[in-house]
């Protein structure tokens, strides 16, 4: 079922009438195809972008009471959203890069392993953390 559109004069004017939660709500129905297109751009993922999408609006209305210049309230969204979708790249990758280190410590670690990659898992183990490889360090250490 589509989802009617209000014209960009009601966003406006609800906001400056004390009232950004209808605000929001009326940019999220009107644009939020475009948030989604961008938000896909920025994560590479249709699930992340959705996801971003949805933290980005949760962050702006629970952000909407500071809001005080009415023309702003597009732009402020915006920036939301595209922040929201690069946290979630970011935390996205960092995910991956704890996989691909758990992995590979598995290999190496594995009973069966050579003798010379579980010295090269020794030597990881007892290097300082801020020199020790992120991606093998932290699974590791487990942190």
């Amino acid at each position: 079922m589509p989802v009617p559109s209000n014209p960009a004069g009601h966003l406006l004017a609800a906001s400056f009438a004390g009232e950004p939660d209808a605000a929001l709500e009326d940019l999220y129905r009107e644009k939020h195809a475009q948030f989604l297109r961008v938000a896909r751009a920025i994560t590479a993922d249709s699930d992340s972008a959705y996801e971003s999408v949805q933290e980005g609006f949760a962050r702006a209305l629970r952000g909407s009471e500071g809001l005080q210049r009415v023309g702003a309230l597009e732009p402020w969204v915006w920036r939301i959203v595209v922040n929201a979708a690069r946290d979630r790249r970011r935390a996205d990758a960092r995910r991956h890069h704890r996989e691909v280190g758990e992995a590979a410590l598995e290999s190496v670690a594995a009973p069966d392993a050579p003798v010379a990659d579980r010295a090269v898992l020794a030597a990881v183990a007892a290097l300082p953390r801020a020199t020790a490889p992120g991606a093998v360090s932290e699974p590791l250490r487990g942190s």
